[in-house]
């Protein structure tokens, strides 16, 4: 904010010396020639003026700076074209760059207004004199970074001579046609297009409407328009750069499925970056290849008119799966149709329609752990997340990705939990897929995701308990959802095959930005890892030194048995999760006061029934408060009757419950109860605000007698079921708003957004009322006298319990160690304690989970270790690829020169990495951090 201060008494000066640079600095050259001005060069430093003769001269090579051109006295400088100044583009070997202008000084005025006209080009005769300047040289409409210019091109007319074609290449320049060329693009402003696209996501339209405004910031409509041919020139420069990337302009091969995309660096992948011997080793966890799949409803794409004209460059050769076979695929797919009762399940199942669509959204697999795209495996969405799109990504990543088949492999989903039932049965059945035959295959779904899940995904899917998992939290492909959808809105209403390319471009794009930056994220990732397990070892050491010898190798023994078994039967993995069954709610626990008194005999017969009705009205009572807190200022005549409706409704209950309650009172000595109060004549009081005939209502002090304690033990009893009842709908309401945040992320269209919001809206009303049940369930837990151990069971209800980023809190990884979830997910002093056996319990599952931290957490650091070695081994790997090309005789001197040009690029890569790494590990100061 200096700065702006000491900006502000300056902005007059600085204003002023702008405003006199439009005027002539003088009436000569300033190359000093003693001619007068007549030009000036705005994209020149320092803006000079030149005569003629000398701007000629100067701009040979320079034929797309920006000039004007000094009208006379009592003027300005107006924008003209370098052509007038004679500047031609000479494509014949040893022609001349300049020579004098075409147009002579009296026509300039009209020429100028004519430049926007000329400039247009229309299917007349080629020969036609506004094609051709005055020596015949064709004048053609140029596309450059600069903006759009009008130029001259003299051309080879040699017997032996190059098609013109050929000529405008070898000069840089793309024609955007190939009969009758009359605009050509240059290779920069399409290497600037691409990279715009690529890096800051500008479309199409955005980048060429930037050009017109740079030729004409006034009247940007009257230049030509050449948009639709920078869409499919675009197109053609990307595959270009694409095959020569990939060494196709070297071998002529036709690319193959998946063959023009980059893939992981990193990743372990057999005869590229790690051991020959490497299945020979005992811990194959350490070889264990990762996949994470999802979907993204941002990238939607419309029907097109005519979808049989579209002509595919890359069908299936970079990220995009090919359009045929994945047709094909889907005709012969089924889903199947297992009722699931997992909350995250529950919602994928919902289908989602697009009207005027041909896809609703996208799918994709990358490495868990890097966050690589693999290649061939984007596939698109016809009616939401089916079983059908996800099974297809899994299966290419498998083909494309170089995994061996003795690799052990790890898939990740948010949904997995539904989609590996019987998905080994999908694969055998359909041609189109192909089943991994690797020795072992782990399913588990994301860190974040699995606690939207029911309570049993954890253990059985959560990536804590997945061996050689290290530290990954299985949500890396959301990271690059956010980056493409910046993107993708801009491609709904491309054609199929162009939306294919773009999508596949940004992906490709995307790994080599991971390639690039492998080096700089290992080392940060070591250097965090170093932390996790220090705090691993910790927590483990604490916690370990309070069990016994027996339990410890009791324990690891199950563990080891439980992760055999879980390839047969996933349900193993429930050892995990303490076994103390479930907490009784309100229904289960009046069912065993009616036993007890049943064999008691007791005298007040059916009281556990009438209390558990008044909790029931209770809660009724709650709602209607809810509901009309929620109302309008001034309700509307069906909301007031409503309103009336339930009151009526609520008030006959009450009475008639509470007819039946005031004998039992009469029965347990009335003189126990204040006789001011009187429970049936309250006609002041709304129904919802009545207090009902409870003890906890009467106060604690008035039941005395025998009889009334006996209900008020009664009363206390059921208030724990209905706390029970209450924790459990928040645990379950709090992870399904969690899920529901997340799926409407991914979401572009207005619509599904809107539906999602209105999906939390509920789920937070839901929260909302159940928290309202807990937090009366308690006062009254006060109010009746419970014991101090019964409220250390069933605490004080905040709002930071209830926070859906708090409940989510990461319990797989170490780095979350130091957080504690909220006491309501089930701690030791939770609702779910009380008892030795929880406690017995509680103890082995955090030991447990302490203890597969403590292993995830050594593999992460082992892992990092031997990634430092792969990423070096991959880059040497790509340089002797292109050492190959660098010896063969049938290529030509250019093919070579590009070929050693990559060579050294990536062995420069891997030298700059490898003393990266050696550098970081050889600081002690990095390393202990």
């Amino acid at each position: 904010n200096d700065f702006l201060r000491e900006f502000v008494p300056r902005q007059d000066t600085y204003m002023c010396t702008f405003l006199e640079s439009e005027a002539p600095q003088g009436d000569s050259c300033s190359v000093g020639c003693g001619r007068a001005m007549a030009w000036r060069c705005t994209s020149c430093l320092g803006n000079p003026q030149y005569c003629a003769e000398c701007l000629g001269t100067t701009h040979a090579r320079l034929p797309f700076h920006r000039v004007e051109r000094w009208c006379g006295p009592e003027t300005y400088f107006q924008s003209s074209w370098l052509r007038y100044a004679g500047i031609t583009i000479p494509l014949a070997e040893g022609a001349e760059a300049t020579g004098n202008p075409d147009e002579e000084e009296d026509d300039w005025v009209d020429e100028t207004e004519s430049v926007c006209g000329e400039l247009e080009d229309t299917p007349d005769d080629p020969g036609a004199t506004h094609h051709h300047d005055s020596q015949g040289n064709p004048i053609l409409t140029v596309v450059d970074v600069t903006g759009i210019h009008r130029l001259s091109f003299i051309t080879c007319r040699c017997a032996d001579a190059p098609e013109f074609e050929i000529q405008l290449l070898r000069m840089g320049f793309l024609p955007g046609s190939y009969q009758h060329i009359r605009t050509v693009f240059t290779t920069h402003v399409l290497d600037d297009f691409l990279q715009d696209n690529q890096e800051a996501h500008t479309s199409g339209y955005a980048y060429f409407e930037k050009l017109r405004r740079r030729t004409s910031s006034a009247f940007p409509d009257r230049t030509p328009n050449r948009y639709r041919e920078l869409l499919r020139i675009s197109r053609q420069w990307r595959l270009l750069k694409h095959k020569k990337w990939h060494t196709f302009g070297h071998t002529g091969h036709i690319p193959k499925e998946g063959e023009l995309a980059l893939f992981c660096p990193t990743c372990p992948q057999a005869g590229i970056n790690i051991p020959d011997s490497w299945a020979d080793e005992p811990n194959q966890h350490l070889y264990m290849r990762s996949f994470v799949v999802d979907g993204n409803f941002t990238a939607s794409h419309l029907k097109q008119k005519n979808p049989e004209d579209d002509v595919r460059l890359t069908d299936g050769t970079g990220m995009m799966a090919n359009r045929s076979r994945y047709q094909e695929h889907l005709k012969v797919a089924h889903d199947d149709k297992d009722i699931n009762d997992c909350n995250a399940t529950r919602a994928l199942n919902v289908k989602v329609s697009k009207r005027g669509t041909t896809a609703t959204g996208i799918g994709a697999t990358a490495c868990a752990r890097h966050g690589c795209f693999a290649p061939c495996s984007c596939v698109d969405f016809q009616k939401g997340e089916r079983q059908a799109n996800i099974d297809y990504s899994l299966s290419q990543a498998g083909k494309h990705s170089n995994l061996d088949r003795r690799q052990y492999l790890l898939w990740i989903y948010d949904a997995i939990c539904q989609l590996c039932k019987k998905m080994k049965v999908r694969f055998k059945r359909n041609k189109f897929l192909g089943w991994p035959k690797n020795p072992v295959l782990y399913n588990a779904i994301g860190s974040f995701h699995v606690r939207g899940h029911v309570s049993p995904c954890f253990q059985r899917y959560g990536l804590l308990f997945v061996p050689g998992a290290g530290l990954i939290d299985g949500e890396v492909i959301e990271t690059l959802w956010s980056k493409l959808n910046h993107v993708s809105p801009s491609t709904r209403g491309a054609s199929e095959a162009h939306r294919d390319e773009i999508l596949s471009d940004q992906m490709s794009y995307s790994n080599w930005k991971k390639c690039i930056m492998m080096g700089p994220s290992i080392c940060r990732k070591h250097r965090r890892a170093l932390g996790h397990q220090a705090a691993a070892a910790e927590a483990f050491t604490r916690l370990d030194a309070k069990i016994t010898a027996h339990q410890r190798k009791e324990w690891r023994r199950k563990s080891d048995e439980a992760q055999t078994e879980r390839f047969k039967d996933v349900k193993a993995m429930d050892w995990f999760a303490p076994d103390v069954g479930k907490d009784p709610g309100r229904e289960a626990i009046e069912v065993l006061l009616l036993r007890k008194e049943k064999k008691a005999k007791s005298t007040l017969k059916g009281i556990a029934s009438l209390v558990s009705e008044c909790l029931v009205l209770e809660e009724a009572q709650l709602q209607l408060r809810q509901h009309m807190k929620a109302l309008p200022e001034k309700p509307t005549r069906k909301q007031t009757i409503e309103i009336f409706r339930r009151r009526n409704t609520l008030d006959k209950k009450i009475q008639a419950v509470h007819s039946k309650l005031m004998p039992v009172f009469t029965a347990a000595k009335a003189d126990d109860v204040d006789k001011d109060v009187d429970w049936e004549d309250e006609p002041d009081v709304e129904p919802e605000h009545q207090q009902l005939l409870l003890p906890s209502s009467i106060g604690i002090d008035r039941c005395t007698s025998s009889k009334m304690k006996g209900l008020v033990d009664v009363e206390i009893k059921l208030r724990c079921g209905q706390a029970n009842d209450a924790l459990e709908h928040l645990r379950l309401e709090l992870g399904r708003k969690a899920f529901l945040h997340v799926k409407k992320r991914t979401t572009a269209v207005k619509k599904i957004r809107l539906r999602g919001w209105a999906a939390i809206h509920t789920a937070e009303d839901k929260i909302a009322e159940y928290t309202a049940v807990y937090r009366r369930v308690r006062n009254k837990l006060v109010d009746l006298g419970a014991s101090a151990a019964l409220l250390l069971r069933y605490q004080e209800l905040t709002d930071d319990h209830l926070t859906t980023s708090t409940t989510l809190l990461d319990t797989q990884t170490s780095h979350q160690r130091h957080k504690t979830l909220p006491w309501i997910w089930g701690s030791e002093t939770g609702t779910s304690g009380g008892g030795d056996a929880w406690g017995a319990e509680f103890k082995r599952s955090h030991w447990l989970r302490a203890n597969e931290q403590l292993k995830r957490a050594n593999e992460e650091v082992l892992l990092l270790r031997h990634e430092m070695s792969w990423t070096v081994n991959f880059f040497r790997w790509k340089a002797r690829i292109w050492d190959k090309h660098t010896r063969g005789k049938e290529l030509s001197e250019g093919h070579r020169c590009y070929a050693r040009r990559q060579r050294a690029m990536w062995l420069e890569m891997a030298e700059n990495t490898e003393g990266m790494f050696q550098q970081y590990l050889a600081s002690p100061s990095e390393t202990n951090k």
